[in-house]
């Protein structure tokens, strides 16, 4: 943490945000995961929580309630249900090679990639009219 100016800050300067992009979502670390568990586990605050990860505290909450370590009031801890996505193994319906995927997902990725390469972008959709 330091100062600049009147103003205190815990890892980055606003110029620092911009000439980095470090305002652009990321995803957690390993690492990360872990340090949150243990930080949860021994009592630590979400301000330090945020502080060592160099996010605000909100956002802090929103990885512990996403990782499952605890439950927080309020409709903007809850998880989306793009974090709770069902897999399941099948054949794909163009390949027939068996890949996990999303459930209610038939047709791969590389297959739906090669769909969007060979046929200038149009998707699979017309094909079940």
């Amino acid at each position: 943490m330091f100062y600049e100016g009147d103003k205190l800050y815990a890892q980055h300067t606003p110029a620092d945000l911009r000439e980095n992009n470090l305002g652009k979502r990321r995803g957690l670390s390993d690492e990360d995961k872990e340090f949150i568990e243990r930080a949860i586990s021994s009592g630590e605050t979400f301000d330090a929580i945020a502080i060592h990860l160099g996010v605000c505290t909100d956002t802090a909450k929103r990885y512990a309630v996403r990782l499952g370590i605890v439950s927080l009031e309020g409709a903007k801890y809850q998880v989306s249900n793009r974090f709770r996505t069902e897999y399941w193994t099948r054949p794909c319906i163009k390949c027939h090679k068996e890949t996990k995927r999303p459930k209610w997902q038939f047709i791969c990725s590389r297959c739906t990639a090669a769909n969007s390469r060979d046929h200038g972008g149009i998707g699979d959709d017309w094909q079940f009219e």
